[in-house]
């Protein structure tokens, strides 16, 4: 978007967040753009936080810690309230629907004038 002119400029954006990053690509004042930035980031959110981090879901129900071989579910309430613990994750996800989200963000971001620096 030609506002990075130099190295250094480029250095120090990579080290900033996530949403940093593409605020500075994507112009949040156009409908579409911020539409796709939250979609994207909402995404993220699901999946990256909770899945790849480990946490506390929203309800309390979820806690994942890590092990020798990653991250690892455990579920500790149930929805009916049962008094049960399981070892999985917390819900099942429609990857295709992710997956076109995902699709989705990559061709506005892609598209317009930053079509060149594809």
């Amino acid at each position: 978007m030609g506002m990075l002119t130099t190295g250094r400029e480029i250095a120090d954006l990579l080290r900033q967040e996530f949403g940093e990053k593409y605020k500075l690509v994507l112009k949040l004042s156009d409908p579409k753009d911020k539409s796709s930035y939250d979609d994207i980031l909402n995404l993220r959110a699901q999946l990256r936080n909770y899945v790849a981090h480990g946490s506390f879901g929203k309800d309390g129900s979820t806690f994942q810690f890590h092990s020798r071989v990653g991250a690892v579910s455990l579920k500790i309430l149930d929805h009916d309230a049962r008094l049960e613990f399981s070892f999985g994750t917390h819900s099942v996800r429609d990857w295709e629907d992710d997956y076109a989200r995902i699709d989705s963000f990559l061709n506005r971001l892609w598209s317009g004038n930053r079509e060149h620096a594809k």
